[in-house]
């Protein structure tokens, strides 16, 4: 009887796991991640390499599937651009970092909604000498093959004014018959995680374990050589300004850096962009639950804004409040600490300067030249800022300190002033929050800390129904 029972019960085992089985492929179309309306499935990258032909640096990007492709250089710095459709760059995360000979490093990353960029940045000026796709054979899939060659800085295409020009058609060409091509730089064995974490872990919980970087020592704001896309997710909508019966306090929360452009890289592998996006959702979701606030994200998933974007977008929305979220980065790794800067037209000291120079780089790394809107910037942060507005912006400021200093470690003077480009709205009061540094274990640590985010989220919380509870006073009076 009792073998009896036990075959019964493995055969009542049998088809509950083959029910269960059955379910879950019911299900796996509804439950995969859905689309953007209109979108067509991405190609993949699978794999890169950089190489020497014909007396030429050739980049080669393999490919699922062949991809329309366009490509145009920009100087100062020297940099090399090819725009193509958006596609799924998970494949490299765990790529070493792409460089030899004149090409400094390999970018890449979603610069909008439908459209990926990869950025070669070079020490000296050079051209694209031929960029065609090979169609699939002797085992491998289509390739992208991009060969660059120096070039006359003078005879370099000139930045394009507005964004690039749609994305053009690119015939795919049989492989050349020439000379096979010459063995490729091998790549570099995978980097494995920091002691005590798990290959591919999550670090930021809301975000996805592809948040990760190959792991490598901290280095500044211009050094990450790899652009990690994070979970996928809808762009960010335009939102409409709030209808009159909508009473709550309208607030824009930008997360510094996106796409193409990384930020700074912890000492564990995590680029800025990740962490800021993680924190600007923390602080969305507390000011969103109080019922008295309506918060708009300027990007809410891996997609570049420019800095001037992002401010045009806090004032389509009719915001109150404009809060832009970063992390800085040095090689002193014994700084850290938190500090919130409001606009001015001198830095308050070298080092914001320095750190707002490098913050208003953004849209030149990510292959934008914004040479010619240079002076209108200017113009912005020295004669539209206006009185009112700055002292607002540095109300905030001073009752977002009061308010972190429980809870967080803050820099001496931790109220500091620089010129960065999203704080030029003017009639937006605008803070920057610099959540401390990611070369600085304790910094790190906490701003990997779900505990820590949360409170910091209700920090911020607590210092704007400070701020608006001082201007309601006001109006009182």
């Amino acid at each position: 009887m009792p073998r009896q029972e036990g075959r019964d019960g493995r055969r009542a085992g049998a088809r509950y796991w083959g029910w269960l089985c059955g379910l879950a492929l019911a299900l796996a179309p509804a439950l995969a991640p859905a689309a953007r309306p209109g979108q067509v499935p991405a190609a993949e990258a699978t794999g890169w390499r950089l190489g020497e032909h014909d007396n030429a640096q050739r980049l080669v990007l393999d490919l699922t599937r062949p991809v329309d492709f366009k490509t145009f250089t920009l100087a100062d710095p020297y940099r090399v651009v090819v725009d193509m459709p958006e596609i799924d760059w998970h494949a490299l995360d765990r790529e070493p970092p792409l460089q030899g000979g004149a090409i400094s490093r390999v970018r890449y990353g979603v610069l909008k909604p439908g459209t990926s960029r990869l950025v070669v940045d070079a020490t000296t000026a050079l051209g694209v000498r031929g960029a065609f796709l090979i169609e699939p054979r002797d085992g491998h899939g289509y390739r992208l093959v991009i060969d660059l060659a120096p070039e006359a800085p003078a005879a370099l295409a000139a930045p394009p004014a507005a964004p690039p020009p749609p994305v053009t058609s690119a015939p795919v060409v049989a492989a050349p018959a020439a000379p096979p091509a010459p063995p490729m730089l091998s790549p570099a064995p995978v980097i494995a995680p920091p002691p005590g974490r798990e290959a591919g872990s999550s670090l930021l919980p809301s975000l996805a374990p592809s948040a990760m970087a190959a792991p490598m020592p901290a280095r500044g704001l211009e050094s990450a050589a790899v652009v990690v896309p994070i979970r996928p997710a809808p762009p960010p909508a335009a939102v409409p300004a709030p209808r009159r019966e909508d009473t709550r306090h309208v607030i824009v929360i930008d997360p510094g850096h996106g796409g193409v452009d990384p930020g700074a890289i912890s000492l564990g592998g995590v680029f800025e962009k990740v962490i800021t996006l993680g924190v600007a959702e923390e602080i969305a979701r507390q000011l969103e639950a109080t019922g008295r606030y309506k918060v708009v994200l300027t990007r809410s998933d891996d997609t570049f804004v420019r800095l001037r974007e992002r401010v045009a977008m806090a004032r389509q929305v009719g915001a109150e409040l404009f809060i832009s979220v970063h992390a800085d980065s040095l090689n002193n790794h014994s700084i850290g600490g938190m500090s919130i800067y409001t606009l001015s037209e001198t830095a308050s000291d070298h080092e914001a300067e320095a750190l707002a120079a490098k913050e208003n780089k953004a849209d030149i790394i990510a292959g934008v030249d914004l040479r010619d809107e240079s002076p209108q910037v200017s113009t912005i942060l020295i004669d539209l800022a206006q009185r009112e507005t700055k002292n607002l912006s540095a109300t905030l400021a001073r009752a977002v300190i009061d308010e972190v200093a429980r809870d967080r470690r803050l820099l001496p003077r931790p109220h500091r002033f620089a010129g960065f480009a999203v704080l030029t709205a003017p009639d937006v009061p605008s803070i920057l929050i610099e959540l401390g540094y990611l070369s600085n274990p304790t910094d790190e640590h906490e701003l990997l800390d779900p505990a820590h985010r949360q409170r910091l989220g209700r920090d911020v919380a607590r210092a704007l129904d400070r701020f608006f509870a001082g201007r309601e006073r006001l109006r009182r009076s």
